[in-house]
């Protein structure tokens, strides 16, 4: 079997998605690794834009090199998601039927996460500036929430002591395959992660391709 990987770093619900070098470094390493070990083939696509519909077009190009190069029958798709990018993915994962998502501190529900930030904001301050307090509550969307249940096709990263993706926003979701950290704050599991988080990450997408 052969993978594609679509990977949405974070952007804030902004239009733009910054390169995080330190995800997609840990990816790549571990696609060297797989390709070496299962004699498998394996593309990495780094989403460039935020937008649900530049997104899944981005995605469906992806597909057609994929089904061009290896057929319909022998591809697999994982799609990687952070924090915003983590919403995205799994609307995309649903709409398309893609094989496997991996969501880290994803904003599962962006408007329970706007007025979390509006109601805490003397807490986010120990972590980060005010200016950016205020510019995530601008940025996050009134979107709806993503629908409850996740299968065994979905894997989540997240941590209790995480403010920006608060755990809290969790509990209403049955998530079969969890991690949960304890004392990793937003930007240990986002933008510069822990070799924890990275390592974890890469044993997902190790087990993934050894199923």
């Amino acid at each position: 079997m052969n993978y594609c990987i679509f990977f949405i770093n974070g952007s804030g619900f902004e239009r733009t998605i910054p390169y995080n070098f330190l995800f997609i470094n840990e990816i790549k390493k571990e696609i060297k690794k797989q390709i070496i070990k299962k004699k498998t083939n394996i593309i990495l696509k780094n989403a460039t834009h935020s937008n649900l519909n530049e997104l899944l077009n981005e995605f469906k190009l992806l597909q057609i090199e994929c089904f061009k190069l290896y057929g319909k029958l022998n591809v697999k798709f994982i799609i990687i998601g952070i924090c915003s990018g983590g919403y995205v993915a799994c609307r995309i994962k649903k709409l398309l039927n893609i094989h496997y998502c991996i969501c880290i501190a994803p904003i599962l529900n962006p408007i329970f996460r706007k007025n979390y930030l509006i109601n805490n904001k003397k807490q986010l301050i120990n972590y980060i500036s005010m200016n950016s307090i205020d510019k995530h509550i601008y940025n996050t969307p009134l979107l709806k929430k993503i629908y409850n249940t996740f299968d065994k096709t979905y894997f989540f990263i997240i941590s209790k002591n995480d403010l920006q993706a608060p755990f809290e926003m969790y509990k209403d979701y049955n998530l079969e395959n969890v991690y949960i950290f304890e004392k990793e704050i937003h930007k240990d599991l986002t933008t510069t992660p822990t070799k924890c988080i990275l390592d974890l990450l890469s044993k997902i997408i190790k087990d993934i391709i050894n199923l």
